[in-house]
């Protein structure tokens, strides 16, 4: 009998040892991950110099891709000229297609596709709450420091996390709103203009800035004005399809660890039962 108590312990924690290496995929999900290849870096030159941004593909058609932006990237001077830096490392000439400078946001068209990188799909704007995880993509200046050398890739995409501490606004007049997440997530100069997502790898907003002197304090644009900028443009863009709620680690792992759970349970119960059937014959010796 004690045999049959020692490999039921052992079972029941194998299992749950089994169910535990997710922990270190706890992480960001497979959405946000695979969202680094549709995260591109927008080269801007004038008659000021030569500076860069993030950008993301919002659409696609057979006559070019649309990406979206901060407009403070891109600045629409007379002297600007764009380009989207491939993950080829080649320069893809672009144009501005619309703006709003009110609201910071910006759509850009290249000339030719961009391939093998899937358009981004907008958020439910009622779906964006206080408190919810976020990961802001991009490509930072100073990242480049690291390596000595400049980023084009989606592996060298910078992806930090935080959540959403608050939904600000504010009215212009009776007509314009702006809306504003504060976030923790931190943004780096480079990354304005890259997409802010949630768990499923739904864009919420768009990286706009840090407050000099503040710690922790960051903002991004509210997605809702980038789909505002869509529908006045006439683009097509995609938003999130009836689909699974994103698994979390207990989801994906609570039967397995049910199972230990019980399997321990009943093995203590089992050698409780013994010990109390070996009590009295001992007695009675």
């Amino acid at each position: 009998m004690k045999k049959t108590y020692f490999f039921t312990f052992l079972l029941a924690i194998f299992i749950m040892i089994m169910a535990f290496p997710a922990l270190a995929n706890s992480g960001a999900s497979d959405a946000v991950i695979q969202a680094r290849k549709s995260v591109f870096r927008v080269i801007v030159s004038d008659t000021d110099g030569i500076y860069s941004g993030s950008c993301f593909i919002i659409s696609s058609d057979m006559e070019g891709t649309f990406l979206a932006t901060n407009f403070h990237v891109v600045k629409n001077e007379p002297s600007s000229v764009i380009g989207i830096l491939s993950h080829d490392e080649n320069i893809l000439p672009a144009s501005i297609v619309h703006y709003n400078e009110l609201y910071d946001v910006c759509l850009l068209k290249t000339d030719e596709p961009i391939e093998n990188a899937a358009p981004l799909t907008i958020a439910l704007a009622e779906e964006i709450t206080i408190g919810q995880a976020i990961y802001a993509l991009g490509f930072p200046e100073k990242a480049d420091y690291l390596m000595d050398k400049f980023s084009y890739h989606y592996d060298e995409v910078s992806l930090t996390n935080g959540i959403i501490n608050s939904i600000r606004s504010k009215d212009y007049d009776d007509a314009t709103s702006f809306s504003l997440l504060q976030i923790n997530s931190v943004i780096n100069p480079g990354n304005s203009g890259g997409p802010l997502l949630n768990e499923s790898g739904h864009v919420v907003g768009i990286n706009t800035m840090g407050v000099v002197g503040a710690d922790g304090i960051y903002g991004a644009v509210h997605v809702k004005h980038l789909e505002e900028l869509l529908i006045q443009s006439g683009v097509l863009y995609y938003l999130p399809a009836e689909e699974e709620p994103q698994k979390t680690f207990w989801d994906n792992n609570m039967m397995v660890l049910i199972v230990g759970v019980l399997i321990t349970v009943v093995g203590f119960v089992l050698l409780i039962l013994d010990r109390r059937r070996v009590a009295p014959a001992a007695a009675d010796n």
